[in-house]
């Protein structure tokens, strides 16, 4: 086969097809193809997109974030040439470079849970990142024997897999995988000094798994003093709704997907939890699970997803919590600038319209300033209705003042 102009526009979903990748019946879907990866592990997920005029088909591993991009970063990943990958040949040989492309090995899980341990108990006194996001000191208190810093002050998180015994294959324990840490100080620059397209929040080390935090109390012996278990996509979120539910911490085991949603993984090691805690549960101690994930069409699927399994697997309904905005963090936010744990449209609206009543009411300059940067968050976070910025930009002002 000769040199193909426009390699990145080959219907990658069918290349894979042709050179031996399993369907993932459980997650494909027409627009979005999955396929499973036995070479370097996860799912490859397959997406086609316009890009100049030109169809272009893209890429990624949900298991391993470096993993993604066009068909050229896929034959590099993974040590192969491209017309051998294109003419379906060499495949059944393919070995991915592992010291090159960062496959997570068993030493490096051991070296980075080690680290990991080797860190102090976070520091609220020096905590920024949770303070920045609306988190009181006292929803993360129960959790800083679990909740580590690291040298530069970052929120590391322990993350967690399921591992069978090496003698029986069956039982399968929770063990840590690896860490997540939650920069205090967002990176806008790459390692190049190059403009990041978004702000790297977080750096996972180790391999990728579920966020987990147990309160102080949640030793083994002491599970039966909690009562709910949260997840959510970030352990943020899982804070942020502690806080909305006006829930006791030391009663919470608090855990997030990590914005790593593999389902066979997930929905495992949530009913491994779920199950040791039942174990140590008394009777007149119902545990209830909250589910959080964000509001989009992932995090709706992932929703019905875990709910479903707890269904499923124990036959108990979860809790299902819907964020307003975005995600709970910022639902939280909401609920902050209008002083109601009951965040929906018409809390905020009512919020909204009496402001707006207050701004027309007084000529006092600082008054209005306040007013005008509540109604500024609010639309940060979630956009206001055309209504309530009509109402708000109709008002005479200084012309100074942007409309809404």
């Amino acid at each position: 086969m000769g040199f193909i102009k426009n390699v990145c526009s080959l219907p990658l979903h069918q290349l894979l097809s042709d050179n031996g990748y399993k369907i993932d019946k459980d997650s494909y879907s027409r627009n979005n193809p999955s396929f499973k990866d036995e070479v370097i592990g996860g799912n490859i997920v397959v997406s086609k997109k316009i890009k100049e005029g030109n169809e272009i088909y893209l890429y990624f591993n949900t298991f391993h974030q470096w993993d993604r991009g066009n068909i050229i970063n896929f034959c590099a990943n993974r040590n192969l040439k491209i017309q051998d990958f294109i003419e379906h040949k060499g495949m059944g040989n393919a070995q991915p470079k592992l010291q090159d492309i960062g496959v997570i090995t068993p030493q490096k899980i051991q070296e980075s849970v080690k680290e990991f341990k080797q860190f102090q108990p976070y520091c609220l006194q020096e905590d920024l990142l949770l303070q920045n996001r609306g988190i009181y000191s006292s929803t993360i208190q129960s959790f800083l024997k679990s909740a580590k810093q690291d040298q530069f002050g970052n929120l590391c998180i322990p993350t967690y897999q399921l591992e069978s015994l090496s003698d029986n294959a069956n039982t399968q324990i929770i063990t840590q995988c690896g860490f997540i840490r939650r920069l205090k100080i967002p990176l806008y620059k790459d390692a190049d000094g190059a403009m990041r397209k978004k702000p790297l929040k977080s750096i996972s080390k180790g391999r990728k798994g579920m966020e987990i935090l147990l309160p102080e109390t949640s030793k083994e012996e002491k599970l039966k003093n909690v009562k709910y278990i949260i997840i959510t996509e970030s352990i943020i979120d899982t804070l942020s709704l502690i806080q909305l539910k006006g829930l006791k911490p030391q009663e919470v085991i608090a855990t997030s997907t990590a914005g790593n949603f593999e389902k066979e993984s997930i929905s495992n090691l949530l009913s491994e939890l779920i199950l040791q805690v039942q174990r140590y549960q008394q009777q007149d101690n119902t545990l209830s699970i909250y589910i959080a994930m964000d509001n989009d069409e992932k995090g709706r699927e992932y929703s019905k997803i875990l709910e479903n399994t707890i269904l499923q697997r124990f036959n108990k309904m979860a809790i299902i919590y819907t964020p307003f905005a975005k995600d709970v963090n910022d639902d939280l936010k909401i609920s902050q600038i209008i002083k109601n744990n009951r965040v929906d449209f018409a809390s905020v609206n009512q919020f909204c319209q009496s402001k707006i009543n207050e701004y027309k009411a007084t000529s006092q300059t600082d008054k209005r300033r306040n007013i005008l940067e509540d109604l500024r968050q609010i639309d940060r976070l979630k956009s206001l209705p055309q209504n309530i910025k009509d109402k708000f930009n109709s008002i005479s002002k200084h012309k100074a003042i942007k409309n809404l």
